[in-house]
């Protein structure tokens, strides 16, 4: 969709880090914690106009709403105040945990567990922040001491007695114990399924999972029906008799709930229903086996059940998940492909197959399987059903990831004709991406005024003012839908990117603090944000960014992210995680290189260029074979940024006579000879190889415009530096050059409009293309207010003393008093990647 800038991730349930409830309160430390919580309330405001009896009614109140946030101030005012009492303690514990601060509840708590009247609640709510910290010990520590105390307090209360069996299985070591438990509830609350499906938990822990699988037969549990959420909160994998295995790779269908024609009455029916039903148990059995580690067991059950059922949906996702375990790719799409085979209308199982073969990074076959189904259902009679619109749609969908938005927007077309002015608004929105990639701007705003949905017209007007460069339009238009919707991230991080483009940073920071608010799991804010804080010298700030993890949205981070991090920490003076996978944007080649640049920048930030050159040589030599040449790569432009060329000249050959094939150590012997100014030719021959071998290659198109240039050659330099900028518009190494020949050639018109671009929207965290265009731009009373806000920019994004001393010409004023406040820092190592270099999210 339009305003999903970068895949969201993961979207699970909270979890707080082990630490965060890690240890029981002994009696000392309890004490401690109260002392401490009241200590940092004491900076407090503390006027208490009301009674504390109406005052705790406010709160009351207030929390019986739902709003836990605003009964906070109340009771720490009534704590602050000398209000020991249960019921304020609870509630201001209570409060913390349900707002996700879990850790600052303890201390509350615990002390409520003071008051008799409270202990039971209080206890409770301990155990399941424990549970939720994933503090076992703790929690059934918090339990036995409730048995002990209270004894007839718990015994009826079933959601108590649920939790206490949750914790002892999440425990891993404790089945027997809540098999006991289990039982007892049971006997008490025969009604109750999910302590039936917990006691099957239980049972496959105890590698008992033939047991398991007749209590549950024989109890008449459906575990399809809550078994996942029960399961999933249980912490434990066997999914309650995998009743949530119809769920996964291969789609969700009920198959039991959908009658073949003829009606339930009929005998078809009846026949349908014996074999989904038959199916159905033969997953459980596979499932149990799988979880209880008998694998061969869980194989065969799963094969024999295959070769009656090829097309169960709920079969099928218990034996991808089976043999995905096993590394058994070419078995899962045998699978899918017979499941296909049988059923080739069946929408669960094309989309499984679709899944798996987009996964596979086969988009060949994608294209063929719906190219196919539409021809079919066209030849049937159906082509101008919303199924046959459906599969235009996603075949839209997938010509949109693959690039090919010419394509898509053929397909949206087809769907378009059949749909007519039926189109959903979702529909709208993601055609109108494609004309937006298409830079078909007048065709999107057509689509934005035909949208019904008022904010979809303004957030689609935002982005197409954006993509045409009109920031202050964009601007204003994403605010006006950000005034209909305010926890829209999507909105939030394009009304900070068309603040970029004013060059209003401090209002492009709270619009991207605000995008990360509303949604953690948005990389693309987080990403930038760290950026824009890294190039302005605020490694703090982009630390907290990186790490931030929201209570209630748990992201994981980005391979981007973890990068980044590697120079925040490297910056700080830390030892940074170097463990950084690879993702669909970043190859394993790829991670390795930005890993090592950001290891260049984070010590030449901290030290200086010698120190980073002379750390990665002896990183170089102690790091195994394919990564050496991504040392060399990063080292040689600081070898020749502090005059050694004679010696990067020396260790790319021998690096090369080493690597001779290695495309890292190519590039890096390429730009030493090309800085020596000798061996051109092999040079040349060097890039010509690495183009050939990887079209892509940016670095290698701006070291063809260097070699040129140095042979006097300046419109075949010109040539390479557009190339390079085709790919990689942020490269200052290739717009300097540029910008310099078009002064050159006396088109300095032509060159402020390429850095107009360059410093509003491609590269504006790179002080050194502000510095620039405040310098290239006329000097007329009309742009003084442009060319002094240009030279901030540059000052706080690395061009240091060049920037002050031009604003100094146009304002000495701010000079000094930026001068005093934010004293000036050097740009990044030169061909190190550019501070703004993020690209386009969208």
């Amino acid at each position: 969709m339009i305003f999903a800038p970068l895949p969201f991730g993961q979207s699970n349930p909270p979890v707080l880090p082990a630490s965060a409830v890690s240890n029981r309160p002994v009696p000392g430390f309890r004490l401690g914690c109260a002392m401490l919580g009241l200590l940092l309330l004491s900076g407090l405001s503390s006027g208490c106009s009301s009674s504390v009896e109406s005052r705790l009614a406010q709160a009351r109140e207030l929390q019986a709403e739902g709003k836990m946030d605003e009964s906070i101030p109340i009771l720490i005012e009534l704590i602050e105040s000398g209000e020991r009492d249960g019921e304020i303690l609870y509630r201001y514990g209570r409060a913390l945990s349900l707002t996700g601060r879990e850790e600052r509840s303890i201390w509350a708590l615990d002390a409520a567990r003071e008051d008799p009247e409270w202990f039971v609640r209080a206890s409770q709510q301990l155990a399941i922040d424990a549970h939720r910290g994933g503090n076992y010990e703790f929690a059934l520590e918090v339990f036995d001491r409730m048995h002990a105390e209270a004894p007839e307090e718990g015994k009826d209360d079933l959601m108590a007695l649920l939790l206490e069996a949750r914790i002892l299985i999440d425990s891993r070591d404790k089945y027997e114990k809540a098999l006991v438990l289990l039982d007892d509830i049971i006997e008490r609350f025969p009604e109750e399924e999910t302590a039936i499906r917990m006691k099957a938990v239980a049972l496959l822990g105890l590698k008992r999972p033939d047991e398991a699988y007749e209590l549950l037969r024989a109890s008449g549990v459906d575990p399809k029906s809550e078994a996942e959420s029960e399961t999933a909160e249980a912490g434990a994998e066997a999914e309650a008799g995998a009743g949530a295995e119809g769920e996964g790779e291969a789609g969700e269908v009920a198959a039991a709930d959908e009658a073949p024609e003829g009606g339930k009455d009929s005998d078809l029916y009846l026949e349908f229903e014996d074999d989904a039903r038959e199916a159905y148990w033969c997953t459980v059995r596979a499932s149990f086996k799988r979880e209880a580690g008998e694998i061969d067991e869980a194989t065969k059950i799963a094969d024999e059940c295959l070769e009656k059922y090829p097309n169960s949906i709920e079969l099928i996702s218990e034996s991808v998940k089976l043999y995905t375990g096993l590394g058994r790719l070419d078995r899962v799409e045998e699978i899918l492909r017979k499941a296909y085979e049988k059923s080739p209308d069946d929408v669960s199982i094309r989309t499984a197959l679709i899944q798996f073969l987009a996964q596979s990074d086969r988009p060949a076959e994608v294209e063929k399987i719906l190219r196919s189904a539409i021809d079919e259902a066209v030849a049937a009679g159906r082509g101008k059903t919303l199924e046959t619109a459906s599969l235009w749609v996603d075949l839209a969908g997938h010509l949109m990831g693959w690039d090919r938005v010419g394509e898509a927007l053929v397909a949206f077309d087809a769907a378009n004709e059949i749909i007519g002015d039926a189109a959903s608004p979702d529909l709208l929105l993601r055609e109108a991406e494609a004309l937006i990639r298409a830079k078909e701007f007048d065709e999107a705003l057509k689509m934005a005024e035909k949208t019904p949905v008022e904010i979809h017209r303004l957030m689609l007007k935002g982005r197409i003012a954006f993509e045409r460069g009109e920031y202050q339009k964009a601007f204003d238009e994403l605010g006006e839908a950000g005034l209909l919707w305010p926890d829209n991230a999507p909105i939030r991080y394009y009304r900070a990117r068309a603040a970029e483009g004013l060059g209003e940073f401090d209002a492009a920071i709270e619009e991207y603090r605000h995008a990360i608010r509303s949604d953690s799991t948005m990389v693309a804010a987080r990403e930038r944000l760290a950026r824009l804080h890294l190039a302005e010298g605020n490694v703090r700030e982009a630390a907290a960014i990186l790490t931030f993890q929201s209570p209630r949205k748990p992201s994981t981070p980005s391979t981007a992210m973890r990068i980044l991090m590697v120079e925040v920490e490297t910056r700080r003076g830390t030892e940074p995680d170097l463990e950084i996978p690879p993702d669909s944007e970043h190859s394993i080649e790829r991670v390795r290189r930005e890993t090592i640049q950001a290891l260049a920048r984070g010590i030449a930030s901290r030290t200086n260029t010698k120190v980073a050159a002379r750390a990665l040589s002896e990183f170089e030599k102690g790091a195994a074979a394919p990564i050496r040449g991504a040392f060399l790569r990063t080292r040689v432009p600081l070898l020749v940024e502090q005059g050694e060329i004679d010696v990067a000249v020396s260790e790319a050959r021998a690096g090369a006579k080493a690597r001779p094939d290695d495309v890292d150590t190519r590039v890096a012997l390429a730009r030493a000879l090309i800085a020596k100014g000798e061996a051109l030719g092999e040079a040349e021959k060097l890039i010509a190889g690495i183009l050939e071998e990887l079209p892509g290659e940016a670095e290698a198109m701006v070291l063809l415009g260097d070699l040129e240039a140095k042979r006097g050659a300046q419109e075949k330099a010109n040539a390479a530096y557009e190339r390079a900028l085709r790919v990689a518009p942020e490269r200052w190494d290739a717009m300097a050059p540029r910008v310099a020949s078009l002064v050159a050639a006396g088109k300095p018109d032509e060159a402020i409009l390429r850095l107009e671009s360059f410093v509003d929207r491609d590269a504006p965290y790179d002080g050194r293309g502000a510095l620039e265009l405040a310098r290239l731009l006329p000097a007329e009373e009309k742009t003084r207010a442009r060319r002094i806000r240009l030279a901030r920019q540059a000052h706080r994004f690395g061009a240091g003393e060049e920037a002050l001393a031009l604003l100094g010409e146009l304002d000495p004023a701010a000079a000094e008093a930026l001068s005093a406040l934010h004293p000036a820092h050097s740009p990044a190592p030169p061909h190190a990647a550019p501070a703004g270099a993020s690209g386009d999210a969208a």
